[in-house]
């Protein structure tokens, strides 16, 4: 539509400047024809060139009806773009999405705008589940199984994903790739690394799957410095605060950042709106249900973990009050990071569970899908890490453990209307507030601290990013369009 509406601009210039044209629109179509000749199928599926066909076939039209018609008939051109025009004013071609995906975990990071886009007529979204090396502990290691586990999760829950190994991005030729991790570890394979993708695409759009909410010196570098960040396109900020630390630590004074919150806080406030049944529901039975979320740091005075501080008080609570459910849910990572302590500890670890495993009101969930229990639970305690701002979008009371000579959030405005446990007295308030129903001025005030801090939370997050992004991309089309004819009329 932009190449047609210019060249409709100017069919009336001199010849020269017309075959000018001709001339740079042919060869621009010999290297997009080089690039159609290399192309494959694609094995799930059309041929993955059509868009690029029709595009060298309209060029080549083009290049001759401009031929034919510079000298002597340039109201035939002028006829010819008008018709062109008018025709696609009604057959807007679609949009192509991809996401680039991870963990199941990491999912809601993308969901709710891979919705959106699903049921948009003009855009195509495409799903693939990327994995790259892992570093663990110090060993490195790509787990073949952990990954073919990763793309079942998605396949099993109904998104037709693709393998990293069966997606040609250069064949392809996406108009947009979401990203939700910008490093390599556990990240992306060099082929999908947006320095790569950006010869394919401008238009990369980071959503971060993790929250800035751990603070530590560390972790400056993974939130704001890292390359990725200087080449993406658009990244998809939730707070003020975020954006200032990316313009205090990043190459780009935050130019390319844009506060308009984030797709998870649509996934909290959605899943408390609907209390819908799920997996979790025939176990809760209707009681109040906290969701614990411990981080895997817990070692002492080393990152923001607190389950040793405060898994005595907690257990015993809910081993005492039956009316009320826990759900534990720790970081994934919590897991192995456990078995590399002390065999005493680990001993001692293995008793604990078999212990709890005795009380049906105890729930260790270690589901891929967390959001089961965001829709179930009623309230939450959390150590500083994403679920702090995530889960406080669903209006749920919510309580933050500190780690004494750990790491606190990463900005104490995150803290904004909630209270801080610092002993395990404070732990067992919010419990039995919890269990007897007085959290109502507690809620208040966390809704009203997360609209000041982190924006509204309405459920429509997804929806405005969608169409921010869509309408930012339209715009520099325009704008590319519009250079691209001006520096030929320059060389003229």
């Amino acid at each position: 539509m932009n190449l047609y509406a210019i060249i409709g601009d100017h069919a009336a210039a001199s010849p020269s400047v017309l075959t000018l044209m001709k001339e740079d629109i042919k060869h621009y179509a010999d290297a997009l024809q080089k690039k159609c000749e290399g192309m494959k199928y694609s094995p799930r599926t059309r041929p993955a060139s059509e868009s690029n066909i029709d595009l060298l076939c309209a060029l080549r039209e083009l290049i001759d009806v401009i031929g034919y018609n510079t000298y002597d008939s340039v109201a035939v051109l002028q006829e010819y773009v008008a018709e062109k025009t008018a025709g696609l004013k009604g057959e807007e071609s679609k949009v192509k999405a991809a996401f680039l995906t991870h963990e199941y975990s990491c999912w809601p990071s993308f969901k709710p705008v891979y919705e959106r886009f699903s049921v948009m007529p003009n855009v195509e979204v495409q799903v693939i589940v990327s994995y790259s090396i892992n570093v663990h502990f110090g060993e490195v290691f790509y787990d073949t199984e952990f990954y073919r586990r990763m793309l079942a999760e998605y396949r099993d829950a109904g998104v037709e994903a693709y393998s990293m190994y069966e997606y040609n991005i250069a064949t392809e030729s996406p108009d947009i790739v979401f990203y939700m991790k910008p490093y390599y570890c556990r990240g992306n394979m060099p082929y999908f690394q947006v320095n790569d993708v950006e010869k394919h695409t401008p238009y990369t759009v980071y959503i971060p799957y993790c929250l800035d909410t751990q603070g530590g010196a560390e972790l400056i570098k993974y939130f704001y410095q890292l390359p990725p960040f200087y080449h993406f396109w658009r990244i998809i900020g939730y707070s003020d605060i975020y954006k200032k630390m990316h313009a205090q630590y990043g190459y780009r004074d935050a130019e390319n950042v844009v506060t308009l919150g984030h797709p998870k806080f649509d996934i909290a406030y959605n899943a408390a709106q609907a209390r819908a049944y799920n997996y979790w529901s025939d176990v809760v039975k209707g009681r109040p249900a906290v969701l614990w979320n411990t981080h895997f740091s817990i070692e002492e005075n080393v990152g923001v973990g607190t389950y040793f501080l405060y898994k005595d008080v907690v257990f015993d609570y809910f081993k005492r009050h039956n009316d009320i459910v826990l759900l534990w849910r720790p970081h994934p990572i919590f897991w192995q990071r456990i078995m590399k302590q002390s065999q005493e500890v680990v001993n001692e670890f293995n008793e604990t569970m078999n212990d709890i495993a005795r009380y049906e009101n105890i729930i260790v969930d270690k589901r891929p899908d967390y959001l089961d229990a965001f829709s179930v639970s009623t309230a939450m305690i959390s150590d500083a890490t994403t679920f702090l701002l995530e889960y406080r979008a669903s209006g749920n009371p919510v309580i933050y453990t500190s780690k004494p000579g750990g790491e606190r959030v990463s900005h104490e405005e995150y803290l904004n209307g909630i209270p801080e446990a610092t002993v395990p007295e404070d732990v067992l308030d919010f419990l039995e507030a919890v269990r007897t129903n007085r959290t109502a001025e507690m809620s208040e005030r966390s809704v009203q601290a997360f609209s000041s801090v982190l924006g509204d939370s309405d459920g429509h997050i997804s929806e405005r990013i969608c169409d921010y992004v869509l309408k930012e991309m339209d715009i520099d089309l325009q704008r590319r369009a519009e250079e691209l004819f001006v520096s030929l009329q320059n060389k003229n």
